[in-house]
């Protein structure tokens, strides 16, 4: 689920009674334009507060997601780059009728927001001028009715793709000149979230799909297959890849016949970012994580 966005929103402008001195000498408080101004008044201390009551509840919240240093190292900025990145791809991918849903053309200017903690969020732009990183495109909610879905997902892909690369350079902006090129070429070995949600992307290039799975033994029992994944799970991440992986359940999405299987981690290597999986029919196979991830291709289950 989309986590709370953790920086401050911008307030709406109110608007503030002024009067110079004098004004309000030698008039009846009781006059009807009197007890007008008051009411006004007291509504805009009321909005003002509750305001301001927003902000320090996000500010609480924003301190707490700030706690680690900047990323400063290029492994430390590719791993804030992945995150980000699944976060985004989760949005467009798996969770899109609820980023649709989110996005909402009644209100405010919306941006969407890939975390550091892998998840994703609809919201205001942060209220600093100018902001403390570089913010996605602004308003996105406001083009949705008048496209296709299909059409709107790419544009905001595209924007996705331009700020996550902003963010990882400005991040950058202090490495030398080989190290930039190396997070460049870490960077550009993912697919473009543009490629993975208009279709141009295919696993294993022009090669087709490298995943090939041993023929099942006519005597197996099918395996278990849905044409969408369980809500209730999420797509696996980089930070999953650890031993405590090994038992899970999940579901593995197949291009060939665009069905999630049911499957169950048996065994996984953290070291070469590879696992070994069984399908409910008894089937083993063993998959390169990162291929998986890049493509969004496995959901975890719920524990």
């Amino acid at each position: 689920m989309p986590s709370s966005r953790r920086v401050r929103t911008p307030a709406r402008k109110l608007w503030r009674l002024e009067a110079s001195p004098g004004t309000f000498q030698n008039v009846d408080p009781a006059s009807p334009k009197i007890r007008v101004l008051a009411i006004l008044r007291r509504a805009s201390d009321v909005r003002l507060r509750s305001v301001e009551g927003s902000h320090s509840e996000r500010e609480s919240k924003s301190s707490s997601c700030r706690m680690g240093d900047t990323p400063r190292s290029v492994e430390a900025i590719y791993e804030d780059f992945e995150l980000r990145r699944n976060g985004l791809l989760q949005a467009l991918t798996h969770d899109v009728d609820e980023f649709y849903k989110q996005a909402d053309p009644e209100r405010e200017n919306l941006c969407l927001y890939g975390e550091t903690d892998g998840s994703w969020t609809v919201d205001l732009p942060a209220e600093e001028v100018p902001p403390e990183l570089p913010e996605p495109c602004l308003g996105i909610n406001f083009a949705r009715d008048g496209m296709q879905k299909r059409d709107w997902l790419a544009l905001v892909a595209v924007h996705s793709d331009s700020w996550l690369y902003a963010v990882a350079f400005y991040y950058g902006a202090k490495l030398d000149p080989a190290s930039r090129l190396r997070l460049f070429r870490s960077i550009n070995q993912h697919p473009t979230l543009y490629e993975i949600v208009t279709g141009k992307h295919r696993p294993g290039g022009k090669e087709g799909n490298k995943r090939k799975r041993v023929d099942m033994d006519p005597g197996l029992a099918p395996a278990k297959a849905a044409d969408a994944p369980l809500p209730t799970g999420r797509l696996l991440t980089f930070h999953d890849i650890t031993p405590a992986l090994k038992g899970r359940q999940a579901e593995l999405f197949w291009p060939d016949d665009k069905m999630w299987y049911l499957v169950e981690i048996h065994s996984v290597n953290p070291k070469n970012r590879t696992a070994k999986i069984q399908y409910t029919s008894g089937e083993i196979e063993e998959l390169d994580l990162e291929e998986i991830i890049r493509e969004g291709h496995m959901s975890l289950i719920t524990q």
